[in-house]
């Protein structure tokens, strides 16, 4: 059997809960790789096979501790909502790094 094109690597998917960004986690499962799926609600339903965080990227502290608890992994960040959060996160993530 072939492995899955991204198998054991790492993705988190802003806005995964519906549309564009349930569709990339999705996509992104079936292709077999590990997906951290975050909305803005504490009962958001991500695809099923998805890790769940209900983040407010607009909260410095919130995407600092997000970032903090995933740093020790390589990622790939996806960004569905038009911008929002995914810099943020990014640069969190970078920082976390570097401690």
């Amino acid at each position: 059997m072939t492995e899955a094109p991204l198998s054991n690597r790492r993705a988190i998917v802003t806005g995964a809960t519906r549309g564009i960004g349930r569709a990339i986690a999705e996509r992104l499962l079936s292709a077999g790789a590990i997906v951290t799926a975050t909305g803005t609600r504490s009962d958001g339903a991500p695809p099923e096979g998805c890790t769940y965080h209900a983040v407010d990227f607009t909260d410095s502290a919130a995407t600092a501790a997000f970032a903090d608890r995933l740093a020790a992994e390589p990622t790939w960040v996806t960004e569905a909502r038009g911008g929002h959060g995914f810099v943020e996160l990014a640069d969190a993530l970078i920082a976390a790094r570097d401690e």
